[in-house]
This record gives C-alpha cells, sequence and structure tokens, in this order.
C-alpha cells in the first residue's frame, strides 16, 4: 500500500513561519497533506507545495475539527501539529499493517521528542509505556477497561496514531461537538476515549514521530493549559458540561450508562494522578536564570542530572529493539531547528 493513501492533517492557528517549515518537510515526500488555517495572514500560493490542500478557516480548533471530513480522500489519516512531524518509512510500515490486518482499526509506534538545555540538544523518549502496546480485545468496555488500567500510569497519544478514514471522520466529528467545553484537554480524554472503543489496535516497534520540544507549547485564551481535565470534571459548577459530554460519549460509543460511568471513573483516577504531578513539578521552585547557565551549574555540581543528549536516548531505544532510519531523523531535526 502506498503512502499516497494515507493523508497528513494539520490544524494550525497563525504560526505562519512554523507552518511553512513543517510543509516543506512534507513537499517531497509521498503522504498527502490538508491543512485547515486560522490566519489573517494565509500562506502565498508559492509557498504551498503540490501535495498540501491548504484551507483558510478562520474558525476555531473543534469547528476546523468538523470540517476535516469535507476535504479527506484518502483510505488512511493521522492527525499531526503544525511544528511536529512523521517519518515516510515508519507509516509506510503501519499503512502496510493496517492494510493487511483488517481487525486493526489504528496503529501506532514509538516516539521521541527534542528539546533543548542549554548547548545541548535534549532526547525525551515519549509514551514509552506504549511501546510494544497492543489491545485486541473484541469488546468496547473490555478493549476500554484493559486501556484504562489504573493500576498503571496514564496512557497517552492515541489521537495520533494511524487510522481508518471512518474512525478519524470520527474523531473530527466528536472533537467538533465538545470544543464547547471549557479545558483543551477534552480533546486528548476524548479521543483516548473514543479510539480505544472503536477497534483494535497494535503499535510497531518503529520511531515514526519526532516530537517538537523545543518550541513553547501554544497557550491563549481558548486554549488554557492550566484548566486541566480532572479539576473540570470534579468541579460542581461544571456538572452541566461534564453530563453533556457523557452523553455525547455515550452517542458515540453505544456504551451502557453504568459501563460508560465505570470507564470515566478510572479515566479520572488515572488523569488526577498524572496532572497532580504535573501541577506539583509547576509549582516547585526555580532559579531565574537562563537554561545556559542552568546547564552549566548542573554540569559542574551534578552532571548526572543534565536532561539526556538526543542522540544518547536515540541510541538507548535502539538497544531496547526500537527501529528507526537515522537518515530520516536527521532530516526530520534539521527541519525542527531550522
Amino acid at each position: 500500500m502506498a503512502l499516497k493513501d494515507l493523508t497528513i492533517v494539520i490544524l494550525s492557528r497563525g504560526r505562519e513561519e512554523i507552518l511553512k517549515k513543517t510543509l516543506s518537510y512534507w513537499s517531497d515526500k509521498a503522504p498527502k497533506v490538508l491543512v485547515l488555517h486560522n490566519t489573517n495572514h494565509p500562506l502565498a500560493v508559492t509557498e504551498i507545495p503540490k501535495n498540501v490542500e491548504y484551507v483558510v478557516e478562520r474558525i476555531s480548533y473543534g469547528e476546523r475539527c468538523g470540517q476535516v471530513p469535507k476535504y479527506l480522500k484518502t483510505k488512511y489519516a493521522i492527525l499531526s501539529s503544525d511544528d511536529e512531524v512523521f517519518l515516510s518509512s515508519a507509516l509506510k510500515k503501519m499503512v502496510n499493517y493496517i492494510e493487511n490486518n483488517n481487525p486493526i482499526q489504528s496503529i501506532g509506534g514509538s516516539v521521541i521528542a527534542i528539546g533543548k538545555y542549554g548547548p545541548r540538544a535534549t532526547g525525551t523518549h515519549c509514551y514509552s509505556n506504549m511501546d510494544r502496546y497492543e489491545n485486541i480485545k473484541r469488546s468496547r468496555k473490555s478493549r476500554l477497561t484493559e486501556h484504562f488500567d489504573t493500576d498503571l500510569p496514564w496512557r497517552g497519544g492515541s489521537m495520533y496514531r494511524v487510522m481508518s478514514k471512518p474512525l478519524f471522520n470520527k474523531m473530527m466529528k466528536m472533537f467538533q461537538e465538545i470544543s464547547v467545553f471549557s479545558t483543551p484537554y477534552i480533546f486528548e480524554v476524548s479521543g483516548e476515549i473514543l479510539v480505544n472503543s472503536s477497534g483494535k489496535t497494535k503499535y510497531l516497534q518503529e520511531i515514526y514521530w519526532i516530537r517538537n520540544w523545543i518550541i513553547e507549547p501554544v497557550v491563549h485564551r481558548d486554549w488554557d493549559r492550566t484548566k486541566y481535565f480532572s479539576s473540570w470534571f470534579a468541579d460542581p459548577s461544571k456538572e452541566k458540561e461534564v453530563n453533556e459530554w457523557r452523553y455525547i460519549l455515550n452517542k458515540s460509543l453505544g456504551l451502557s450508562a453504568e459501563d460508560l460511568d465505570s470507564v470515566l471513573q478510572k479515566v479520572f483516577t488515572l488523569r488526577h494522578r498524572s496532572e497532580s504531578r504535573e501541577i506539583e513539578r509547576s509549582h516547585k521552585f526555580r532559579l531565574p536564570l537562563p537554561a545556559s547557565v542552568k546547564y552549566l551549574l548542573r554540569k559542574l555540581v551534578n552532571s548526572r542530572s543534565i536532561p539526556r543528549d538526543f542522540h544518547t536516548t536515540l541510541a538507548g531505544m535502539q538497544s531496547q529493539g526500537i527501529n528507526f532510519s537515522s537518515r530520516e531523523i536527521e532530516a526530520a531535526i534539521r527541519v525542527i531547528n531550522s
């Protein structure tokens, strides 16, 4: 199966220069790219590669999600950030696997993030608890029960798998419906529930996604990252919103109210645990010093505490049996760092 049957879907807001770099990365590659861009400064025609369908939509993230099914023409799709990239060789293996294994509805792989700490390019093995993951239970309830095992940490990233077109469109339409709710994490959590309920999945031992932790995450009035999901879910003043969300999930998943409540309690437990740790880390005192100075201080006092070098992390992943194309990774890093 050729990559021409896969579309990379990018929902971007502003950040025109970042988007141009990402589109240049895809310009000589086989997948199609669909961009729905909320911008007052659209890219020029000459800045849009031939394999990119570029649509200006000055509407919210959720509303742009709802527009995606109108434009999506390929058999498979994958959602992408405007500042991150995937590796073509891994995507090809993923598409071939899902094509040749009919019960599989979505497929993932291994992920590495590149960051910056002083002069060091750092590497983080993201979603490491998803390596070699598979969920091939037969029923929706059993797949969700397995995925949201409260004895394990939160398992995320499902909305960024390669998916069949019907499943991807279903996710986009749900994202449109839930965009009215007052936590930006509603998309991540709802995607996790929907994708894992909708069909069997498997993760290949291939690095397919290079995350960009150099650029600060998007934050704006409509995307307040301090509005955590677990706080929203437990807030009595948000009870009406939460009940509306339950109704949307129930309509999409077809679970009984009792089974859905059981799943949502597991989701809340896992999110509360992970978000509490994140809040605790954000409240820790940090010296107001440039990263370059902190790097030198750590190097002098405790060099082992410096975040790991990108290529050291990469070598560690390789030693665990995770495959990747060094040439493709270097090309991806050049785009992200440029």
